[in-house]
């Protein structure tokens, strides 16, 4: 298992890290002279110690002077130990990466991460790019890297797509694509595709898309065909949603008709019922909604009488009071009156005589005996 310390990331298996991808990447097979740093830039310069000093304005920090042949840099530490000054000690030859900003005493860098020795030309232009990963409170980037580096040898997935997918899609192999995009190669910057990787494109992040957008059908289908088994009441008297078409100031346009024919048929079978409904301001959705209900209340889930008896009837009420200028099509579903704003009830068996607590008044004309 992965270290402890990594479930503050949600990365609790091997597979889990494999697919924890870098946020950017810092290049080190490229060393800037002092000179021709911008501010901003992040560089790697190989430079050697001048001087150390701690100060104590405005707050206690550790000064670095360093130079190379073109100029001179300050490294600025807010955070350090003793032992630290101690390993700046004048004339080590080392390697600064971070990134460069303007001071009042010129260019210098905020805790920037050293590397002891110089390199050679060639040693230089070998190193690999160093992934940069989303990380959190106490986990450090060298956990991260490390932990990448065993999980990569441990639990890289195997190729799943047949090699005809692959062609005809023009996809990466799913293992290349994954260790490009954890180690892109140390000449990735000049040719662009250190930029791509960055820009969340390119090959490997299109094969990786790819996949999650796979996995996600497989599942949904899993999910249908796992449903299909489940079962549901088969609402199949429409009988009381007719009354409420009859009863609308409005005729529903062949659209709705269409929509309404479609989800009066999928509550007529026993299977459960899963449907989206959408559509913009004002193009029905309230009255299909209306006509399911009232399909719906035609069943009583649990028989015998109550205030809990038929929550659809409730549903309906509440949703009539948004179906503006409808008081006719709430008198012909609901068998009783307004007056004065408040629903009243006409020959209602059920104790109380309102369901939900008085809120709701029973809508069968004939009380409560469906």
């Amino acid at each position: 298992m992965p270290p402890e310390s990594l479930k503050k990331l949600g990365l609790h298996r091997w597979e889990d890290v494999v697919l924890h991808f870098p946020l950017r990447y810092e290049n080190e097979s490229e060393v800037r002279s002092i000179a021709s740093v911008q501010p901003g830039q992040f560089v790697q310069v190989q430079v050697t110690v001048v001087s150390s000093r701690i100060v104590f304005r405005p707050r206690r920090m550790l000064l670095v002077e360093v130079e190379d042949e073109s100029g001179s840099a300050v490294l600025r530490f807010i955070y350090f130990k003793d032992a630290q000054r101690m390993a700046y000690a004048p004339g080590l030859k080392c390697r600064i990466l971070g990134e460069a900003r303007k001071s009042l005493a010129g260019l210098e860098f905020i805790h920037p991460r050293m590397r002891t020795g110089w390199l050679a030309a060639e040693a230089i232009g070998a190193q690999p790019m160093v992934p940069v990963y989303p990380t959190a409170a106490g986990i450090s980037q060298l956990t991260l890297r490390r932990a990448v580096q065993t999980a990569l040898t441990r639990a890289l997935p195997h190729e799943w797509l047949p090699p005809s997918v692959l062609t005809n899609y023009g996809l990466m192999p799913l293992q290349e694509a994954i260790r490009l995009i954890h180690a892109p190669p140390a000449d990735a910057e000049h040719g662009g595709l250190l930029a791509t990787l960055m820009a969340r494109e390119g090959a490997a992040w299109d094969r990786i898309r790819f996949d999650e957008l796979l996995a996600q059908q497989l599942l949904l289908r899993r999910a249908r065909q796992l449903r299909r088994h489940e079962r549901a009441a088969s609402l199949a008297n429409g009988q009381l949603a007719q009354r409420l078409i009859r009863g609308l100031p409005f005729a529903l346009t062949s659209a709705q008709q269409r929509v309404w024919r479609e989800i009066s048929e999928d509550l007529q079978r026993d299977v459960p019922m899963h449907r989206l409904l959408q559509g913009d301001v004002g193009s029905g959705k309230t009255a299909i909604a209306a006509l399911a209900a009232a399909q719906g209340g035609q069943w009583c889930p649990g028989g015998g009488n109550g205030p809990d008896r038929n929550p659809c009837r409730a549903v309906i009420s509440e949703i009539l009071r948004v179906l503006g200028g409808a008081q006719d099509s709430a008198r012909v579903v609901k068998g009783g009156a307004r007056t004065g704003g408040a629903d009243r009830t006409a020959a209602c068996n059920c104790p109380g005589g309102n369901h939900g607590g008085g809120r709701y008044p029973c809508l069968d004309s004939e009380g409560c005996r469906l």
